[in-house]
């Protein structure tokens, strides 16, 4: 699959919106929920190599969120043999970036949408994606169901 740069952009910026909405910012490093400790996170979410004493400013941390985007895009769109709309694709990025790369690479959500899979199947696949630390989790249910609106009729709530 290969978008334009113009598909680029908006699926970037599509994504870095929906991200930006659903994580909050934060200048001042917060310890995670589940564990009160590691991973630590910042800005948009940030976890990768954040301490507990870090912080970001709302420029630094914009700018890095959208390169994050562009490179998750950029590693999706090698995974994917169908072609797929700016609104589908930055639901999947969104899930890439909440859950990680490496979740959705080895996920049955990405091999039924690599086999055409139903509408039924892809909506049941988003919303398995519901645990952390063993318990299910009513933010990433949340999450994981406006993921599912993105991806299957272009609404951001």
């Amino acid at each position: 699959m290969q978008l334009s740069d113009a598909d680029v952009q908006t699926t970037v910026n599509l994504a870095v919106k929906f991200i930006q909405l659903r994580e909050g910012f934060r200048e001042q490093a917060y310890p995670d929920p589940i564990s009160g400790g590691d991973p630590w996170t910042l800005g948009w979410g940030f976890t990768a190599g954040v301490g507990p004493d870090d912080t970001t400013t709302l420029v630094a941390a914009n700018e890095k969120l959208t390169d994050l985007v562009g490179q998750l895009l950029s590693s999706i769109e090698g995974m994917l043999d169908p072609q797929l709309t700016a609104n589908q694709l930055a639901a999947l990025v969104d899930f890439a970036y909440n859950e990680g790369l490496h979740a959705l690479a080895n996920s049955t959500l990405l091999k039924i949408i690599n086999g055409n899979g139903s509408s039924d199947d892809i909506e049941r696949e988003f919303l398995r994606w519901d645990y952390a630390g063993g318990k299910q989790i009513q933010g990433l249910e949340n999450r994981r169901q406006l993921e599912w609106q993105l991806y299957s009729t272009g609404a951001v709530a």
